[in-house]
């Protein structure tokens, strides 16, 4: 379904618990450093056997890096060109954030990252997961690591307190319900497809096909699902004609951000205006809509902060990204090391995993 949303660089997540479960590439945590200490930067020389596989805005991605960052997830084999810039640009998303925060300067204390430590070892002594030196071993952490880590968190957690006063989160609820209740729409739409490379005429040129096609369709001259199978370009709908159905989607999480805003702000049998999003430009129509459960703010206050800080972390990353300056060399051969044979070999490497670590 060509609008189901396929990106893999989600807001920097900063629980150290994701961590434990084994998170998603993208959601890994941020590199951290405790207050008042410089951003971390890759090495300005590299080499031979680590070469320089990125550059940013005052810094660097070495191949080093990358595989000690995908160590604690198995790789399949067909997957690791797109698993490479994937690593690239969390790593990257990564250091641009830390510098966000230091910018901050937000302080905190000894004590205060002691009682973090200790929050954190009594949660795995409950929950029957070990012990602090095992989760080290396990992450492959120091302690003074792990620290930075949990310092990191409560700079975070600070900053984002002083963003998200009670007026901030009452206004973000009111605007965004749909996130909280669980309403979800039906929608159908026709798609014409741009590549990311086209040029503005080409771009225009799409646009202005589906400003002709919704003068037919608003004066009844053509039928929306008719023209759908006709004109959209959605290879899903190609295969199998349905009138551009892409069934019930939530508020945020099945389909690109730009389609989903676009169909929760219309009424039911509504057609879009086009809409853009990275596979082209769009024409939407919201067919039927769930309503939710209802939830009042005083219920979900501390959801609402964490959806609040989720997006503002994307925000943050975003614009660092526009003035980066980013550059993802091709991927080297022989970029990732060749597993060793597991036959007669005790711990040896699952095949498609970088040696040295367990798959996840």
């Amino acid at each position: 379904m060509c609008v189901i949303d396929r990106r893999i660089l989600s807001p920097a997540a900063l629980a150290l618990l994701l961590f434990m479960a084994g998170a998603a590439i993208a959601q890994a945590p941020p590199s951290v450093r405790p207050s008042g200490s410089a951003p971390a930067q890759a090495p300005a020389t590299s080499s031979a056997n680590d070469p320089v596989v990125a550059t940013f805005d005052g810094g660097t991605i070495t191949r080093s890096q990358v595989l000690d960052f995908l160590g604690q997830f198995a790789i399949p084999a067909d997957a690791r060109e797109e698993v490479y810039t994937t690593a690239i640009n969390a790593l990257v998303n990564q250091e641009l954030f830390a510098r966000f925060l230091q910018e901050q300067k937000v302080a905190i204390t000894a004590a205060e990252l002691d009682a973090e430590v200790a929050k954190l070892g009594q949660q795995l002594q409950q929950s029957g997961q070990g012990s602090l030196n095992s989760l080290m071993a396990e992450m492959g952490l120091t302690e003074t690591e792990l620290r930075e880590r949990l310092a990191m968190n409560l700079q975070w957690s600070k900053y984002l307190r002083s963003r998200a006063d009670e007026a901030t989160m009452r206004g973000y609820f009111e605007k965004n319900k749909d996130l909280f209740t669980g309403t979800t729409v039906q929608a159908s739409h026709i798609l014409a497809r741009v590549e990311p490379e086209a040029t503005d005429a080409e771009k225009a040129a799409a646009r202005q096909k589906l400003v002709e096609l919704k003068q037919q369709i608003d004066t009844d001259a053509l039928d929306f699902a008719v023209a759908a199978d006709k004109f959209s370009e959605d290879p899903s709908n190609q295969e199998a004609p349905d009138g551009g159905n892409i069934g019930y989607f939530s508020r945020r999480g099945q389909v690109v951000e730009p389609f989903a805003e676009a169909a929760f702000a219309l009424e039911v049998g509504a057609v879009s205006d086009p809409v853009e999003t990275e596979y082209g430009f769009h024409l939407i129509k919201v067919t039927d809509r769930r309503s939710g459960q209802d939830v009042t703010f005083e219920q979900i206050r501390d959801a609402i902060e964490g959806v609040y800080g989720e997006e503002l972390q994307q925000t943050i990353i975003e614009e660092a990204r526009e003035s980066a300056k980013i550059d993802i060399k091709p991927m080297p051969e022989n970029f990732f090391p060749a597993p060793t044979p597991s036959v007669g070999v005790p711990g040896a490497p699952t095949p498609g995993t970088v040696p040295g670590r367990s798959p996840r």
